[in-house]
């Protein structure tokens, strides 16, 4: 299902943000604002398509896709 995509897409967006803010220098810190701007935003979105899909009377599949890997990637 396109939504269960879409969050877990987010889900491993967020995540990778993360990760990439673990990595950054203490000299970063317009970088680390951004990426913790973007994960924040990504966790937003995975929580209200989380709703969106049990107003549907769906359940997200648990665990990270390949969708969400490639996206991350890619960035």
């Amino acid at each position: 299902m396109i939504l269960t995509d879409l969050i877990r897409v987010n889900e491993d967006r967020s995540r990778g943000y993360r990760k990439a803010i673990g990595e950054l220098g203490s000299n970063d810190i317009d970088l680390k604002t951004m990426f913790t701007n973007m994960a924040g935003h990504s966790s937003q979105f995975a929580i209200e398509l989380k709703d969106e899909l049990g107003k549907l009377g769906g359940m997200p599949a648990p665990g990270s896709e390949s969708s969400g890997k490639i996206y991350r990637v890619w960035t």
